[in-house]
């Protein structure tokens, strides 16, 4: 299945299907469970077939802020540990029972040497990944408490489905208290 999402980005050669069939792994998570914990490493860059992935990192005081949630279709990693090989300020959790396909950077890297296309690939996961945190952004920049949520709601509406309010308002920079208030 990774291997036909993959081709509809770009079309693959049969030689690089046949090695993608070989290094990627099937994973199957349990809610709750890490894929990442701050401090490690990112070896694997996750594709979320089933399930959300919470990418969050946790304050001095202790308190927890949630970075991004990862849903279907999407590809999940910490990108400064993934693509530079070092510790992760992040921790990746499965918000909900998930199903993924991971790949290693040893096996992307390889990838990207030897086959041409898959650069294409990478490229358009890359730009998806870096346009998710400037929209992020756009919502919380110079926006009101409301106006963040209403754009949350406006273009992720199955999240506010999917996501406990708590972690909703640590994303949009928001104290829970308000987001109960705009939410019957």
């Amino acid at each position: 299945m990774i291997i036909d999402y993959l081709n509809s980005i770009y079309p693959m050669s049969e030689e690089l299907k046949e090695y993608l069939s070989k290094v990627v792994r099937f994973q199957e998570v349990k809610r709750k469970q890490f894929l990442l914990k701050e401090g490690q490493v990112s070896r694997d860059i996750y594709f979320i077939w089933k399930g959300i992935v919470r990418c969050y990192y946790v304050l001095d005081t202790g308190e927890e802020v949630s970075a991004r949630f990862m849903m279907e279709g999407n590809a999940v990693a910490p990108i400064l540990s993934f693509f530079q090989q070092v510790q992760s300020y992040e921790s990746l959790i499965a918000f909900e029972d998930c199903e993924l396909y991971a790949l290693s950077y040893e096996d992307m890297e390889y990838c990207r040497r030897k086959y041409l296309e898959f650069n294409f690939i990478a490229f358009e996961l890359i730009k998806r990944n870096y346009l998710q945190s400037e929209e992020r952004l756009l919502i919380i920049r110079r926006r009101t408490a409301e106006e963040r949520y209403n754009l949350l709601r406006d273009r992720w509406p199955k999240l506010l489905q999917r996501v406990p309010k708590k972690h909703i308002a640590s994303y949009l920079d928001l104290a829970p208290w308000s987001i109960s208030r705009k939410d019957p």
